[in-house]
């Protein structure tokens, strides 16, 4: 996937009332594939130091675009107020992206996003879009937007009225995507009018939905594809919530999924490479058995009810009652696959629930081959041993929000300056004596 990010700016989610950065990667490049010496962040630091307020920051960029009024959505507004500081009562959020087709020079593009508490509930106020050719070209702005008004704009002159009013909820990018259904479910192909904008905006959908976010151990995202204007209509394609079907599936197993009959033969296909992924950390499993039952016949298609179960031979569980690292590691299968596709993968806690030998190589695995970029959170030094060779890969987080990227000093292992409280800001330099006043009673 044509797609890498270069930075990111943080600021008024959580405890980051200040504009925290993460920055990926050095800012001129001249080959896209000399992002994959760039290709892991991990970012290190106290519990409640803001680590999995930076994995929100992701979900909120990527959902504000891509589910249809999300800013509508009573649940979300909810969301957004528990996670928004309430001193900053914003939420700002910028990312700056390499995009590139093929082995061509990549193009930076930007990507901001403001959203503000009013009147008990959410606007944007402030969004824009723009790209350069390289670090020190001229920026050209496709959009800009304050207070729901264009104050740039460079698409297709047609669309613009088809905004009108809608910006203070929506990003344009969502807006868009619904006109550009509307439009191929009418017609059967892309109108023309769309399709030149489409391409204006296609970087920041590749962007989107090519980042898949695990937070709080839940892993509910798409699967990867490798994105171009058709395939990324077949996942905007919109499919009717069958109330029914949702209640068969409750009734037939704690992981019952609905597919169609040519998703069951691709998840079936993914099932035995999946068995052969868990192998590796549990020889004792046979295999991974996925079982379907037919729910609902039709001329368009055919639906099925699936369960997996792990076989250990002599018996098999149903994957949703296996121990927690078991199913932690498979939903781990699908992100590093998607990993392996190119794509941007954020975990929060990447070393919960699995040993510490199995993720340092894991991390070795992803650092020598992967193809995507991997932003992750920890606290298992173990894998500092692997990532200390690699720019930008080693972030450490301040009780106060404040980041501060691992630099070499004297003959200190970045594990060692850690542990010994020598990061600014950490306060890990704390002795074992320090809890005889807290659980003395002299």
């Amino acid at each position: 996937m044509p797609v890498y990010l270069r930075n990111i700016s943080i600021k008024g989610i959580k405890n980051l009332c200040n504009e925290v950065e993460l920055i990926f990667s050095k800012k001129e490049i001249k080959v896209f594939s000399e992002l994959r010496n760039y290709n892991i962040k991990t970012i290190y630091g106290p519990n409640g130091s803001g680590k999995t307020a930076l994995v929100h920051a992701f979900q909120v960029l990527r959902d504000i675009i891509r589910e249809n009024g999300y800013l509508y959505d009573p649940d979300n507004a909810k969301y957004l107020y528990e996670l928004m500081n309430k001193v900053c009562k914003t939420i700002q959020i910028k990312a700056d992206f390499f995009y590139a087709n093929g082995n061509e020079r990549p193009e930076i593009y930007t990507y901001e996003i403001n959203i503000a508490y009013k009147n008990a509930s959410f606007e944007i106020i402030y969004e824009k879009y723009s790209k350069k050719i390289s670090e020190y070209a001229k920026e050209k702005i496709i959009i800009e937007s304050k207070d729901g008004v264009f104050i740039n704009y460079d698409l297709q002159p047609s669309l613009k009225n088809e905004f009108t009013n809608l910006l203070k909820k929506r990003s344009f990018a969502e807006i868009f995507l619904e006109l550009y259904k509307k439009g191929f479910k009418e017609t059967g192909k892309i109108k023309n009018h769309l399709e030149g904008s489409f391409d204006s905006i296609e970087p920041l959908f590749v962007l989107v939905y090519g980042t898949r976010i695990i937070l709080d151990a839940k892993d509910n995202h798409l699967p990867a594809v490798t994105y171009n204007t058709e395939k990324l209509m077949k996942i905007l394609k919109y499919r009717q919530e069958n109330q029914e079907l949702i209640k068969v599936t409750e009734e037939t197993g704690y992981n019952a999924k609905l597919l169609s009959e040519d998703e069951l033969n691709d998840y079936k296909e993914e099932a035995k490479k999946k068995a052969i992924f868990i192998k590796l950390f549990k020889p004792n499993i046979k295999d991974i058995k996925v079982e379907s039952k037919l729910v609902k016949s039709s001329k368009e298609e055919d639906v099925y009810s699936v369960n997996d179960f792990i076989d250990y031979g002599d018996y098999s569980i149903d994957i949703e009652l296996e121990s927690v690292g078991i199913k932690k590691l498979m939903n781990l299968y699908s992100s590093l696959k998607h990993l392996s596709m190119g794509g941007i993968l954020v975990i929060d806690d990447l070393d919960s629930h699995i040993n510490d030998i199995y993720l340092v190589k894991l991390i070795e695995y992803i650092s020598e081959y992967s193809n995507g970029q991997l932003i992750f959170t920890t606290h298992n030094v173990s894998p500092m041993e692997t990532l200390k060779s690699k720019k930008n890969s080693i972030d450490f987080m301040s009780m106060s929000g404040k980041l501060t990227s691992w630099t070499q000093i004297g003959n200190y292992s970045p594990a060692n300056l850690y542990k010994k409280g020598m990061v600014q800001g950490l306060p890990f330099n704390l002795e074992a004596e320090a809890f005889l006043g807290v659980f003395s009673n002299e």
